[in-house]
């Protein structure tokens, strides 16, 4: 009876990983962040996922979806036959020239309508808010947010950079027109010296900064609505078997599922008093 038992789960073990060929992925690096997505995404998926080398991934002919973490594994050049999935790789924009095939971007920002609606929980008197970015991947994103002005009582000051050194300029001309700045995870506008800039904006001007990670906000933004590592992962494995199934799948997802952090430090010097609920519930408060 052991035998058979261990022959029926090496068989399903072996099936599982002929199913696994029609999905492939690659990992940009392996750091935690990547990883954590990777592991994230089998279980969504289902079944162990073959990882292709970075540098050279050549694609099984029997593949029909390749998951990418990190922007460098989305930059290689994949045969137009399979659906590409990637994830983690803010500021990176396919070329229509260079990809031929679908796509599917998995974005690092939580739906628009679901970050307004936490913004609002935490800032209840929010009436204007300023959405700063300057990558062209970050176009979209931006008119979805602009789509939602108005929603939740709120109006969208979109603000477009064409590059961080335009930051300060841009900030003095928002005082009076702007009650919170939410930056999203643009790479062009997350370095040291930006971040420094929004943070002392926030102190200086009573303005909240919502930033687009925890670890922003333990550095001194005022909250952030984000979207773990994980949760990425699992909407690549929702996207991979989407594709599979031939179901339509929208060129950029967004989270639902959000993580809520806030700095009560950098909220009292931005002069605001986020709720005691808002407090109670969120993901992670720093002191």
């Amino acid at each position: 009876m052991r035998t058979v038992a261990k022959s029926l789960a090496l068989a399903a073990v072996l099936a599982a990983t002929c199913r696994a060929q029609d999905v492939v992925a690659v990992l940009g690096s392996e750091l935690g962040p990547y990883r954590e997505a990777y592991e994230s995404f089998q279980a969504a998926v289902g079944v162990p996922v073959p990882l292709l080398p970075l540098d050279y991934p050549r694609v099984p002919k029997s593949a029909k979806v390749v998951a990418t973490f990190g922007g460098r594994a989305a930059a290689n050049r994949f045969p137009g036959r399979v659906t590409l999935v990637y994830a983690l790789a803010p500021g990176f924009m396919l070329d229509d020239d260079v990809r031929l095939g679908p796509a599917v971007k998995i974005r690092m920002e939580p739906e628009p309508s679901i970050l307004l609606k936490n913004l609002v929980r935490l800032q209840p008197g929010l009436k204007r808010l300023a959405v700063l970015w300057a990558s062209k991947s970050e176009a979209s994103l931006a008119r979805r947010v602009e789509k939602e002005d108005g929603a939740h009582g709120i109006k969208i000051v979109s603000v477009h950079l064409e590059d961080a050194d335009e930051l300060p300029e841009m900030l003095r001309k928002l005082k009076g027109r702007a009650d919170a700045v939410w930056l999203p995870a643009d790479p062009l506008l997350i370095n040291p010296q930006s971040f420094e800039v929004i943070r002392q904006f926030s102190y200086d001007n009573a303005v909240p900064f919502y930033a687009p990670s925890k670890g922003l906000v333990e550095r001194g933004a005022t909250a952030a609505v984000s979207v773990s590592f994980a949760e990425i992962g699992r909407l690549a494995g929702e996207a991979a078997k989407a594709a599979l199934s031939g179901d339509e799948t929208a060129s950029d997802v967004y989270a639902t599922r959000v993580r809520v952090s806030i700095n009560l430090t950098a909220a009292k010097r931005a002069s605001l008093t986020v709720p005691p609920d808002a407090v109670e519930s969120a993901d992670e408060v720093f002191r």
